[in-house]
C-alpha cells in the first residue's frame, strides 16, 4: 500500500531529523568543536537551520569552502561531519573515488584526534575514504538506505611529505590510481 510506505518513510525522515539534531546537540554537551564545510550554498544554509534547531550554533562553524582547505580550529578534538556526493543523485561513482580518498587523507592529516563522520548511499565509495570505520549507523536520506559512518582519528601526525601511508594496498584502489594517471 502507497500510503504506508510513504507515511513510514516520512516517519523514518522525521527520526533521522531527530537524529542528527540530537547529534549535534550531544556533540555540543560534550565541548567538543564540530566543523562545517561545503561549496553549496544550500547545504550551508540547511545546516546552519539544523545547528541553529539543535540549540548549537555556537559549537558549530559552517563555511563555505572546498574541502583541500578546511582545517580545524584550535581545538585538540571534535567532530568533522561530511555529506559528499555518492552517485545517486549527484556524480558517478567512478568520478566521485578520489573525493572519498580526499576527505580520508584531510581527515588524517589535519584532524588528528578528532572524529570524523561520513554519509554515504554508496558502500564503494565509502571504502574509498581509507580510514578504518568504528561504526557504521543505517540511516535514511530521503528515499536512499545510507550508512552515516564514523571515522576516529589517530592522533599522530603525518608529515607533510609522507604519501597516504595508513591507506591498504588493495588491488582496487591500485588500478583506480593507475586510471586517474592515464588520465
Amino acid at each position: 500500500d502507497v500510503s504506508r510506505f510513504l507515511a513510514e518513510r516520512e516517519q523514518q525522515n522525521a527520526e533521522a531529523e531527530l537524529s542528527s539534531d540530537e547529534a549535534l546537540s550531544r556533540a555540543a554537551q560534550s565541548q567538543r568543536q564540530q566543523v562545517s564545510a561545503s561549496i553549496d550554498c544550500r547545504a550551508i544554509t540547511a545546516t546552519r537551520e539544523a545547528a541553529r534547531r539543535a540549540g548549537v550554533t555556537r559549537a558549530v562553524r559552517i563555511e563555505r569552502g572546498r574541502l583541500a582547505d578546511v582545517a580545524p580550529p584550535d581545538a585538540r578534538s571534535g567532530v568533522v561531519i561530511a555529506n559528499p556526493p555518492y552517485g545517486e543523485r549527484l556524480g558517478r561513482e567512478e568520478d566521485l573515488a578520489p573525493l572519498y580518498a580526499e576527505i580520508g587523507d584531510v581527515l588524517r592529516r589535519r584532524f588528528p584526534g578528532w572524529t570524523g563522520h561520513v554519509l554515504t548511499g554508496n558502500a564503494a565509495l565509502a571504502k574509498s575514504v581509507g580510514l578504518r570505520a568504528k561504526r557504521k549507523h543505517p540511516v535514511w536520506n530521503g528515499p536512499i538506505e545510507c550508512r552515516f559512518i564514523e571515522f576516529p582519528i589517530d592522533t599522530a601526525r603525518v608529515r607533510k611529505d609522507c604519501g597516504p601511508g595508513w591507506r591498504r594496498g588493495r588491488a582496487s584502489a591500485r588500478l583506480l590510481q593507475r586510471a586517474i594517471a592515464v588520465d
